[in-house]
């Protein structure tokens, strides 16, 4: 980004400074903690343990596409039926994903 005019714009005049840096003798306002405020460790919480992702039990979708090209898994509806129960796993793991990092959150 340049401050150069864009096409055939005209600037108007010269562009404002707005930073104003700050007096010397002016107090700092901002939101820092003093040191002396801190607790010492020994009235500290113990940081809540992380629990452990939920586990992948349904196939990638590399697994299923591999397994059903084999030309002897089965009959039509066994391949939809696996195919449905692999549908469910991913919406359980999905929902057991959304559990976990909401814990985690």
């Amino acid at each position: 980004m340049t401050d150069e005019p864009l096409d055939d714009e005209i600037p108007e005049g010269p562009r404002r400074k707005t930073f104003e840096p700050l007096a010397d003798d002016a107090v700092f306002t901002g939101a820092i903690p003093v040191v002396d405020d801190v607790p010492d460790d020994s009235s500290a919480e113990e940081p809540a343990s992380i629990p452990n992702p939920p586990v992948r039990t349904s196939l990638a979708e590399s697994a299923i596409l591999e397994k059903f090209g084999d030309p002897n898994v089965g009959s039509t509806a066994d391949m939809m039926a696996e195919l449905e129960a692999q549908v469910t796993l991913k919406e359980q793991e999905e929902q057991a994903f959304a559990d976990w990092e909401s814990r985690v959150r």
